[in-house]
């Protein structure tokens, strides 16, 4: 499944003549076009509703112990821009064995699941902290069986 959320900054936002930290990380994150900097997306997903989902004991437990756990996702992601666009891909097929484990153990309870996304550029240095999410967004029930299939 494919999930694309698209968002706008604020172009007064942006063009602050005293930004802070995480403004600061956030152009030179745009303007890399390959480097460190780049594999540095943090991604925060929350399950808002667990206990209402009916999950098995494993997945309950890798919830329990990693809900809302920051992660990067620095081999799975690709970015794309132009001229007043910016894009970040972030490709779960490709994530580790245990997450990929754990997402599709969701995939059955997606219907019922209403869950908490967000993403940041890791600040590493104080003079890029404190960070600031990118963007958040919540997905609420979802149900792929009614996603119309695009052609290859």
């Amino acid at each position: 499944y494919q999930r694309r959320v698209h968002g706008a900054a604020a172009r007064a936002g942006l063009s602050s003549d005293d930004p802070s930290p995480a403004l600061k990380l956030l152009r030179r994150f745009v303007a890399e076009k390959d480097g460190p900097l780049r594999r540095r997306v943090k991604c925060i997903a929350r399950a808002m509703n667990p206990q209402e989902c009916g999950f098995n004991s494993v997945t309950s437990g890798l919830i329990a112990k990693n809900n809302a756990t920051p992660f990067i996702v620095r081999d799975t992601s690709s970015f794309f821009s132009s001229d007043g666009y910016f894009e970040i891909d972030v490709d779960v097929h490709n994530f580790g064995k245990p997450a990929r484990i754990g997402l599709y153990g969701c995939s059955s309870v997606l219907t019922q699941l209403v869950f908490d996304f967000a993403m940041v550029v890791e600040g590493e240095t104080d003079d890029e902290l404190p960070e600031q999410l990118l963007f958040c967004s919540r997905l609420t029930r979802l149900d792929p069986s009614i996603v119309p299939h695009l052609p290859p």
